[in-house]
């Protein structure tokens, strides 16, 4: 059902944000769809959470919320989505790039859970718990996993050197700094910036190749730009 149901909303992002970015989209949806099925098999009471009072009702969405987060985190890497909601904030970002992804994610998921209050014979409990997990997840997903300006290169033999790295990228805006300049271009709808030396030949307008240091790719906290892994 749920790859039945991402599978025309996969259709609009393809058609009106990334081609890309959709098919590994459902690519990762039919194969989480297909694991889904197979855990039907198999026993894994042994892994079910309790403790000597009973079953913590807020450890479970905390936990599944991070686990969400971090596997959201590695996908946006890889240029891709969990499928979904991830689907319609990428359409409504679209419209307003200036919005926070996540934080979209967040608000529909939100939507959807209060809806659920219908659903669940009007109990608060699962609304919250609904709510709680949405916001772990999108709090972890919202830390910034990226790569610094000066890491973005677009010497050809930095390109040459490292093929696997390499991206065309089509600049929106040129900014000189002293000797030094900033080019903003997008990957998949998302702003990335890159710090080259001021004799760069880009111009706004322009599609140019740029490779990625991988060895320099780290997961930020916003609020702090603090490194927390390498």
């Amino acid at each position: 059902l749920s790859l039945l149901l991402n599978i025309p909303l996969a259709l609009l992002v393809f058609r009106k944000v990334s081609r890309s970015l959709a098919i590994r989209a459902m690519v990762y949806v039919a194969g989480f769809s297909v694991f889904v099925v197979l855990l039907e098999y198999v026993d894994l009471s042994a892994f079910a959470y309790a403790t000597e009072n009973g079953t913590s009702s807020i450890l479970g969405p905390l936990v599944a919320g991070i686990i969400q987060g971090a596997c959201s985190s590695i996908l946006i890497r890889a240029s891709s989505y969990s499928g979904g909601m991830d689907f319609v904030a990428s359409l409504i970002r679209k419209a307003r790039p200036e919005v926070n992804f996540f934080w979209i994610v967040f608000a529909l998921n939100v939507g959807v859970a209060l809806i659920s209050f219908f659903v669940y014979e009007y109990r608060m409990e699962p609304v919250l718990l609904c709510i709680l997990y949405s916001f772990t997840s999108s709090s972890v997903t919202d830390r910034i996993l990226g790569i610094r300006p000066e890491d973005i290169h677009d010497e050809q033999l930095f390109i040459e050197s490292s093929p696997e790295s390499v991206i065309d990228a089509k600049i929106n805006v040129y900014e000189m700094l002293g000797a030094e300049v900033y080019l903003y271009f997008n990957i998949d709808q998302f702003d990335i910036t890159a710090r080259v030396n001021s004799r760069t030949t880009a111009r706004p307008g322009d599609t140019v190749q740029l490779a990625f240091d991988l060895s320099k790719i780290h997961l930020f906290d916003k609020e702090t730009e603090r490194i927390i892994v390498n």
